[in-house]
């Protein structure tokens, strides 16, 4: 208490509550000559203080609220992060971490807590990697001392989109794989549906993949380059089996060209090679298929034999010779002509050739 003439001053702390005090005045404020009690301020003094967190990555400060970019695929431990943990009392303090959209990205949260730990303290969180592509995530930090006050910190990351990859053509014959440049041995007169091909697009974004397809050599076997060429949502699986190898000793090359469309390409070949055609086989009768066999080179006898014949009697009777076709392929004659001594006597009807 403070007296100075016809005026005296007290200033004192009552009902005070956690960390506040009321301060009073004494005097004779408005000058009756009478001593007056006045509160003319609260005064704040002693109170309670707030953990602290601070965040660096790759030590560059990052404020509450910031959005830290990283490209997809890219490991937490590239951010280099630091939390920081500290309070203006010394309290301990422990932290909790909340992170959203977190599924299969392996982030480890013991990285991210603590329990009362004496402060200041630090860690560095460095488990995972960020394998969702365009996502962002919500890093929400909270530290609470053992009083109750507590502090919130929050940034982002914000994930890049994933890069493009080039579809996928995979070939099968008969459930066996078929390498890229691979060959496939086929015998003469085969068909394609003889080798059960699966040819399959796919894309590992799920892009729509358009496919064409092509055969070498196909004209005249009925192979379709339609049946190897498709556009649409992947995966999908073509079986290819219209045509047959026609033509011996002949090599198709099957080219496929797959695009999603989005810059991504790629391609797949593989050879058929086609056994060689089976050598013409021939039979030569007298008369009848089946009848008297001509062998290649054989002297004239029998039926074949005319002997002499009187001019003025006129013509022999016909002798009909029969061409068998003895082998597996159409056979075409091109010619049949007569030689020797004395051809120019006969006459060679080859009307039904």
């Amino acid at each position: 208490m403070l007296n100075s003439g016809t005026a005296f001053t007290s200033t004192t702390a009552i009902g005070s509550t956690s960390g506040t005090a009321h301060a009073l005045a004494f005097a004779d404020i408005d000058g009756d000559g009478d001593l007056d009690c006045a509160s003319p301020g609260r005064v704040y003094f002693n109170g309670s203080n707030k953990p602290g967190i601070a965040v660096t990555s790759n030590s560059a400060t990052v404020a509450d609220g910031a959005t830290l970019n990283v490209n997809y695929g890219d490991s937490l431990a590239s951010l280099g992060l630091g939390l920081t943990i500290s309070d203006p009392d010394s309290d301990p303090v422990g932290l909790s971490t909340q992170i959203t959209n977190s599924t299969t990205q392996g982030f480890n949260t013991a990285q991210w807590s603590a329990t009362n730990g004496s402060t200041p303290y630090s860690l560095g969180p460095n488990s995972g990697v960020f394998n969702q592509a365009s996502v962002t995530h919500d890093f929400i930090l909270t530290a609470t001392d053992d009083g109750g006050d507590y502090t919130t910190f929050t940034f982002h990351v914000s994930v890049g989109t994933a890069p493009n990859t080039a579809p996928t053509i995979a070939v099968t014959t008969g459930g066996t794989s078929v390498n890229n440049a691979g060959v496939l041995n086929v015998s003469y007169g085969d068909s394609m549906a003889s080798l059960s091909l699966a040819i399959t697009a796919d894309d590992a974004q799920g892009d729509s993949v358009t496919l064409a397809g092509s055969v070498s050599n196909a004209s005249g076997t009925g192979i379709l380059n339609s049946e190897f060429s498709n556009s649409a949502a992947t995966p999908y699986t073509l079986n290819p089996g219209s045509g047959t190898f026609n033509q011996g000793g002949v090599t198709h090359v099957v080219t496929l060209n797959a695009d999603d469309g989005n810059g991504g390409a790629s391609s797949f070949s593989f050879s058929i090679v086609v056994g060689p055609a089976p050598a013409p086989s021939i039979q030569v009768f007298e008369t009848i298929a089946g009848g008297t066999q001509i062998s290649h080179g054989a002297s004239a006898s029998g039926n074949r034999n005319f002997g002499s014949q009187l001019i003025a009697a006129g013509p022999t009777a016909a002798l009909t010779v029969v061409i068998h076709n003895a082998g597996n392929a159409n056979l075409t004659v091109t010619s049949v002509s007569l030689s020797g001594n004395g051809a120019s006597h006969f006459v060679l009807n080859t009307g039904s050739l």
